[in-house]
């Protein structure tokens, strides 16, 4: 499960997200504009599995809040099925 080593080590976690912005400017080019969140700490009334949990969720849920800040899409992500 993601997110075992900064409970194992009781650090925190910081994010980063990037996101694509048409260039007013310049048409056919695009900006990047990287956010860098945290740092999240883990809720110690929870169990080790539940703070790991608990710190995917909090990190993921900025990293969509942050992304929708794109206007375009520049890499397109497909999940595969395995």
């Amino acid at each position: 499960m993601s997110f075992k080593y900064p409970v194992e080590q009781n650090v925190p976690v910081f994010s980063l997200t990037n996101t694509y912005v048409k260039d007013e400017k310049r048409k056919n080019k695009v900006k990047i504009v990287s956010y860098i969140d945290g740092p999240f700490f883990q809720n110690k009334d929870l169990t080790k599995k539940e703070q790991q949990k608990d710190l995917r969720d909090r990190v993921y849920e900025c990293m969509v809040k942050r992304s929708k800040n794109s206007n375009m899409e520049y890499i397109k992500y497909i999940k595969k099925d395995n």
